[in-house]
């Protein structure tokens, strides 16, 4: 199915990818994923399974899914999140929008988290773990995914620093 509306423009810091597909609406599918950061600035992150039939196996990732008819992508990304590791998260911001390979209309959503990963429970994918930033360029995941989150944190948009957020001080 290929969506046909125009998403909100993307804030500077990320630039889309793919601008012409996004305007048009063409795109297979939907995604949505979040910036989960705990009240240290780490950022929780997801080790996918070790399986050929998956893009990008054995790479850490974050946490989200596919938008399902009838959902907007905001109500998929709670859905994942209660799916993924039980975890109702409080309010969430969009940050961005990105067309990335498939084509797919992913957005990027912001939010706090002020649990262990003890207090976690993982059913989807190998691990979960919390990362520094500065461990960031080190960490194995999909190239896109990294470039997304190293120019969102050179451009020092956390909670802490700008959005509204439950970790706001």
């Amino acid at each position: 199915m290929v969506h046909n509306h125009r998403p909100s423009p993307d804030p500077p810091w990320l630039a889309p990818v793919g601008d012409e597909a996004m305007q048009a609406g063409g795109y297979r599918s939907e995604g949505a994923v979040a910036l989960l950061l705990n009240e240290q600035g780490q950022l929780l992150l997801h080790l996918r399974d070790d399986n050929p039939a998956i893009p990008y196996p054995g790479t850490w990732g974050l946490l989200g899914g596919v938008v399902e008819p009838g959902e907007t992508s905001e109500e998929a990304l709670r859905r994942e999140l209660l799916e993924e590791i039980e975890f109702i998260v409080g309010a969430v911001t969009a940050v961005g929008r990105r067309i990335t390979p498939g084509p797919h209309l992913l957005t990027l959503y912001i939010g706090a988290i002020a649990k262990r990963i003890e207090d976690l429970s993982l059913h989807e994918g190998a691990a979960i773990r919390y990362f520094r930033r500065e461990e960031l360029p080190d960490v194995r995941m999909a190239p896109q995914l990294k470039t997304v989150l190293l120019e969102y944190f050179r451009a020092e948009r956390t909670p802490r620093q700008g959005h509204t957020s439950p970790c706001d001080p």
